[in-house]
């Protein structure tokens, strides 16, 4: 009688060693998958840049004032207007106020002045549309191909907009049109690694003013051709709590490797 009685009194106590270890393995468990797994990322907003009207350039300017130049020949005002005429850009599109000018100069004021209206407008649209509070972002990344001067692009916008000193900043240049993808998916690599809910501002231009070219080299004639004033910011978070996308993947192929890759958009002298 005296040993069913201990008996049953020990029954419990195991039972409630068991289900409490049980507890604490998948609590350990849990915290370890949810620290390792990889987080997704989102896209909370973005802002694309809106030159003002006076800005605009119809490709009938763009020709009237190459056939005025006096640096360029017939051959190559020629080749201008084919090669608008089959670039599909319509009458709206806008350079910045240097290259309204027959025989444009861009020098250092010129250029930070392009670059300036182009990120503190991108930004402020997009801080005005997720109404985020500055101190929030904890990583930033601006890209910009040409044009690197300094303080940097990402100096002028945390000077700008007075952002927290423990930001991480990067300043991506000379990567071309691959740098804004290459700036999502390094802006989602830091994410991993930061606590959840932060944030990351991304802002990508490319300053056609500097990089303007007033010579008669048809290879170098098409980023004038082509390329007009533009840029855009986007605020990526780790929080889905208002975000409009979903990130699904980020894929970069490195081709710098084979030489006519490597060439396909090279700087250089005339």
């Amino acid at each position: 009688m005296l040993y069913n009685l201990s008996a049953n009194t020990h029954v419990p106590r195991i039972v409630i060693t068991m289900a409490l270890l049980a507890m604490v393995l998948l609590t350990i468990t849990a915290s370890i998958y949810l620290a390792l797994r990889r987080k997704t990322v989102y896209l909370v907003d973005y802002a694309c840049f809106r030159p003002s009207f006076n800005l605009r350039c119809p490709k009938a300017t763009f020709l009237e004032h190459a056939h005025l130049s006096s640096l360029l020949d017939d051959s190559t005002v020629n080749f201008i207007g084919n090669v608008l005429k089959r670039s599909g850009m319509s009458d709206e599109t806008c350079v910045p106020p240097v290259l309204h000018y027959i025989e444009p100069y861009c020098g250092l004021y010129e250029a930070r002045a392009e670059a300036e209206s182009i990120v503190f407008s991108v930004t402020d649209d997009l801080l005005a549309k997720t109404c985020i509070n500055r101190d929030a972002i904890g990583v930033l990344i601006t890209t910009s191909s040409i044009f690197c001067p300094i303080p940097s692009i990402a100096d002028m916008i945390v000077n700008r907009y007075k952002l927290r000193g423990d930001l991480r900043v990067m300043n991506l240049s000379g990567m071309a049109c691959s740098a804004s993808m290459t700036a999502v998916g390094l802006a989602s690599n830091m994410l991993q690694v930061m606590p959840w809910g932060s944030h990351a501002l991304i802002v990508s231009t490319e300053t056609t003013g500097p990089g303007h070219y007033q010579g008669n080299t048809r290879s170098m004639q098409l980023p004038n051709i082509l390329f007009r004033i533009g840029g855009v910011a986007k605020l990526l978070s780790t929080s889905s709590s208002r975000a409009r996308f979903e990130l699904a993947h980020v894929t970069r192929i490195i081709t710098a490797a084979n030489n006519s890759a490597y060439r396909c958009a090279y700087q250089e002298e005339d």
